[in-house]
């Protein structure tokens, strides 16, 4: 479990506002414990498809022309640098994406 004050100071620098549920849902489970298939799974329910794939890469394409690349390393979960870059890309939030996991 993480520490009130480590969440407090990654909204600071996130400048994010959340609800209190997606801040409790931070706390007990954040997001950069993704795999990536499950968001590649969370990404098709918001219209992505995959386009191609190269090795453990996926390629992912929206029909507005959004695109960006999952990579799928069996027993890995993504950094939360790579999830912030993935989800800038596809222009989402946080709060969207786990609203949908």
């Amino acid at each position: 479990m993480r520490s009130w004050s480590y969440a407090w100071k990654i909204i600071a620098r996130e400048k994010l506002r959340w609800n209190s549920w997606a801040f409790s849902r931070f706390l007990y489970d954040p997001p950069s414990r993704l795999k990536g298939k499950e968001l590649i799974r969370i990404l098709k329910n918001f219209g992505f498809d995959v386009v191609r794939s190269r090795g453990s890469h996926f390629f992912l394409r929206h029909l507005d022309g959004r695109t960006t690349t999952v990579p799928v390393h069996s027993g890995e979960s993504l950094g939360p640098g790579l999830l912030r870059s993935i989800l800038r890309d596809v222009e989402l939030s946080v709060d969207d994406i786990l609203k949908r996991r």
